[in-house]
């Protein structure tokens, strides 16, 4: 978005703003500021003035790496995995971004759980991911399901594809260091073989679903066996790169816009449509006019999940894959 942005008016003034500033926290609203004008809803600042050790890319992460869902005020993990009308895997996918290796061990055991039942079908459920995180533990055991090697794409400004790996045993130098932090060295835990990953996939979505988990919806997209079932994506389609600056900042710039496999690339703040609309009026769901809020909204998802999981069984028994 850099070009929507008159830097030659915003640099005097942001200059102004800072010119007497002595404590790096004060230069967080700045940023806040300065990522705002990109109007791109995605970019995002990290800040941790307690970061110690010298100026390095490493120290953040490896303190990133560490930190606990616990110690950074989020709620313990929920997962959940079963088998529906003893025929169909059904497993909700949570946001991540701390614990990551404890995510994708977790991850592990309710797919092998479930493939070893024979599953007819198998049911993502996206509906509730409302924060964001990393697509990396999210896609790690699910690339068995995806019958292409490369799914997505980032363009960035000035047209320059990058294609996107399921598979993760082909990241760049910086990529596996930075994994290597969170102590996730695909070599030494590679994606597990799903022996059923042929049969009819339905992915979950709502207005929630953003972020990491629309890209996850984006290496699915397309694919024969695969139905999007819900409503279109938050829009935070657009792809983020952390940038370090000193020791205390990150920031998630937004680079790149996603172009899926079947070639449609997205605009900034364009959500991933799905392939079976399911309407739900969900104020309805809490017996309210309308919905006002994030937890509101939440809730209101959580309580149609029904609405959700019955839909997909019929779009399963109905549909021609």
């Amino acid at each position: 978005m850099n070009n929507t942005v008159n830097w030659d008016s915003l640099r005097p003034v942001i200059l102004e703003e800072t010119k007497n500033i002595t404590e790096l926290s004060k230069l967080k609203p700045i940023f806040e500021k300065i990522l705002k004008s990109l109007n791109d809803a995605h970019s995002s600042l990290f800040f941790d003035e307690n970061v110690s050790g010298n100026e390095s890319e490493s120290n953040l992460f490896e303190k990133l790496a560490k930190t606990t869902d616990q110690e950074a005020g989020l709620p313990e993990k929920v997962f959940s995995s079963r088998l529906l009308e003893g025929n169909y895997g059904y497993i909700k996918l949570l946001d991540v971004f701390y614990e990551q290796r404890k995510y994708i061990d977790t991850i592990k055991q309710q797919i092998q759980t479930l493939d070893r039942l024979n599953p007819k079908a198998w049911i993502i459920d996206l509906t509730e991911n409302n924060s964001g995180g990393s697509v990396f533990p999210m896609i790690w055991h699910l690339a068995n399901l995806i019958d292409t090697d490369y799914t997505y794409s980032n363009i960035d400004n000035k047209g320059k594809e990058e294609r996107v790996s399921t598979k993760l045993n082909n990241l760049s130098k910086k990529e596996q260091e930075t994994l290597k932090l969170f102590d996730l060295q695909y070599e030494q835990n590679p994606a597990i073989a799903i022996k059923n990953n042929r049969v009819p996939i339905i992915v979950l979505t709502s207005g929630l679903t953003i972020s990491a988990s629309e890209f996850l919806v984006a290496h699915f997209k397309g694919q024969k066996n695969v139905r999007i079932v819900g409503q279109t994506t938050a829009g935070n389609t657009s792809s983020n790169y952390p940038y370090i600056l000193g020791k205390n900042f990150q920031i998630n710039l937004t680079i790149a816009v996603l172009q899926d496999r079947t070639g449609k690339i997205y605009k900034i703040k364009e959500g991933i449509k799905p392939d079976i609309p399911l309407e739900i009026d969900l104020a309805q769901q809490l017996n309210l006019k309308e919905i006002k809020t994030y937890n509101e909204w939440l809730l209101a998802v959580k309580k149609a999940k029904p609405l959700y999981l019955n839909k997909a069984i019929e779009v399963i028994k109905s549909e021609k894959f």
